[in-house]
């Protein structure tokens, strides 16, 4: 485990094509917020049976 006093040290470890632009880096936000609800409505209703594939 490395802790980061400063976002720039990051780079010294990941490329910024891995980083979320929140750090600096490069990666965009993968998941939408419809997704998300759209998940997270599944799971409700398959909680006893576990959630559906959704990929």
């Amino acid at each position: 485990i490395h802790i980061h006093s400063h976002v720039e040290d990051l780079f010294d470890h990941f490329p910024r094509s891995v980083l979320p632009t929140e750090y600096g880096g490069e990666l965009i936000n993968c998941v939408s917020e419809n997704w998300l609800k759209t998940a997270n409505k599944e799971q409700a209703k398959c909680t006893i049976e576990g959630q559906p594939n959704l990929y």
